[in-house]
């Protein structure tokens, strides 16, 4: 007997029933929504993470500072450094201020009002960091960098922008406050192997009890009969 035809179950083009199609397409909505969900959970998680690991409004904000001298601890004459540039000191002071941990995020690079009028910067913000220029007079900055006028107040206004981490890198009158800071991490110093007579001058590292930690980015060079180290120091 022929089944009535109100009885054979609907097909596709493909010979497929319908019903085992819809079961299908249930279950990929039912999959796309847990996905979706598992997306929406991991950001809200991203999200608490970068929050908790923002400094406290007012607290406490830790610092680096990275600094090459000569062996009179001189770090700079006629408002520039004095020995040839070397390639390996300039990679590592990238690498060292740009590099972050979080994709998305930067950090922040603290100088003095010379350091950033010296032949080096040239008033031209450092690209991919957040610039901070300490000035205790009036001084005008392009747009996006950022004037303070003592070193508490550029780190509490780095930490206002979220960066990762914040590098102090000169001049002489900054160093001298960044060294006496309790909140200064590391130094990362470029031993620089020769005297250079320079005029301006940072305080004795060696001399104030800072000592050599084990670091994997340390290292030793030596470009246009310039040797050189860099390490990493603390208190």
């Amino acid at each position: 007997m022929t089944p009535s035809p109100r009885c054979e179950p609907t097909r596709s083009r493909t010979g497929e029933p319908v019903r085992h199609l819809r079961r299908s397409a249930n279950s990929a909505s039912v999959r796309a929504r847990e996905r979706s969900e598992h997306l929406r959970t991991a950001e809200r998680f991203a999200r608490r993470s970068r929050r908790a690991a923002r400094p406290a409004a007012g607290g406490p904000v830790s610092f680096d500072v990275v600094v090459a001298a000569d062996l009179d601890w001189g770090i700079g004459k006629d408002q520039s450094l004095p020995w040839p540039k070397l390639r390996g000191d300039l990679r590592h002071f990238k690498r060292i201020t740009s590099t972050t941990e979080t994709k998305g995020r930067r950090n922040a690079i603290v100088m003095g009002r010379k350091t950033w009028q010296s032949k080096e910067v040239g008033e031209c913000p450092l690209p991919d960091r957040l610039n901070v220029v300490v000035s205790r007079s009036a001084l005008a900055v392009p747009a996006g960098v950022v004037l303070a006028h003592s070193i508490d107040e550029a780190l509490a206004a780095a930490a206002a922008h979220d960066v990762e981490s914040i590098f102090i890198v000169g001049g002489a009158g900054l160093l001298v406050d960044a060294l006496e800071h309790p909140e200064l991490r590391y130094v990362y110093l470029t031993r620089i192997d020769g005297h250079y007579d320079c005029e301006i001058k940072m305080p004795d590292l060696d001399a104030r009890g800072f000592v050599r930690v084990a670091w994997e980015g340390e290292q030793s060079g030596e470009e246009h009969g310039v040797r050189y180290r860099i390490e990493r120091l603390r208190r």
